[in-house]
């Protein structure tokens, strides 16, 4: 296998690098920054296996809380079940090291997209498939002057501050993972409530379900 983590932190998505003949013990070597929005207490966990010809193939997944420690300024290394085909919690575990920050930037602070980060020697395990980095942002001043933060760390604004959200786009690869569970819906119909949904899989989901109910 060729496997690579996704990790879904609020309406922002990244990806580790895909570690080419990991198998079941891959190991991506990836540090994510990413800023989390206030009300945020879980991320989406998924492990692919990269395939050239066909769809990658989703082997596992799960998602996991952040837990309050880390809020609280502490550290967190612990490991997480994942579920995957052989059943929920059965498809090996996830070792995540979650650290927290509040910025204290003068105002005003204009917080972009998340950008990835490159971690120097941070390396998080984990089990049964692989290492996976923790999730954490970077944040820029409006002059354009770029705030420097420590890698690994989640990071949140100032109170107070305005956050500026982006603005959701579904891409064609958001929109083929949902179509595989309602092969019939139109794409169309998909992408409105992707973008209604601001990109949250789990919500739209939900909100397809309820559609197909309706009928």
């Amino acid at each position: 296998m060729d496997p690579y983590c996704r990790i879904r932190v609020g309406h922002s998505v990244f990806e580790t690098p895909t570690d080419h003949g990991g198998g079941k013990n891959p190991r991506f070597n990836k540090t994510i920054q990413c800023y989390v929005n206030p009300g945020i207490k879980t991320i989406y966990l998924e492990i692919f296996d990269e395939k050239t010809f066909t769809m990658d193939d989703r082997i596992a997944w799960s998602h996991i809380t952040i837990p309050e420690a880390v809020f609280n300024g502490e550290t967190v290394d612990d490991w997480y079940t994942l579920n995957g085909k052989q059943g929920d919690d059965k498809e090996g575990m996830v070792n995540i090291i979650f650290s927290h920050t509040i910025l204290t930037t003068p105002a005003p602070v204009i917080y972009q997209h998340p950008v990835m980060m490159a971690a120097p020697s941070s390396t998080i395990a984990y089990g049964g498939y692989g290492t996976v980095a923790p999730v954490v942002s970077y944040p820029y001043l409006a002059e354009g002057v770029q705030q420097p933060v420590v890698a690994g760390q989640v990071l949140q604004p100032p109170a107070g501050q305005v956050v500026q959200q982006p603005v959701y786009v579904p891409t064609a690869d958001d929109i083929t993972q949902v179509k595989e569970m309602f092969p019939d819906m139109e794409d169309e119909a998909i992408k409105s409530v992707l973008e209604a949904e601001r990109g949250n899989k789990d919500a739209t989901i939900n909100a397809l379900l309820q559609m197909q109910d309706d009928k």
